[in-house]
């Protein structure tokens, strides 16, 4: 089992956490999964923890999974705060 900490200061970072999550659920299942290619949908998600429990010899995938979404998560968290200040002016 694998574990990272995340931390995440309010319901929208979680909400953008998920919905990157979403969507590369999304594209794996219309590309398909590689050999030995850990699937988004396998973690379990909380409010500070991502646990995934894979093999050995998928720790790297499941590494370079979590990167990159959290750098999803970023992007969509400032894109929903951009929105959010469009609607309130």
């Amino acid at each position: 089992m694998l574990r990272f900490e995340v931390i995440l200061a309010d319901g929208d970072e979680l909400e953008a956490f998920r919905y990157a999550r979403r969507v590369m659920i999304r594209e794996e299942r219309a590309r398909g999964l590689e050999w030995d290619e850990p699937s988004m949908e396998d973690p379990t998600i909380s409010g500070s923890e991502v646990r995934w429990f894979a093999l050995a010899s998928q720790g790297a995938w499941c590494r370079t999974k979590l990167e990159e979404l959290v750098e999803r998560a970023n992007r969509a968290l400032e894109e929903m705060r951009t929105q959010r200040s469009r609607y309130l002016r």
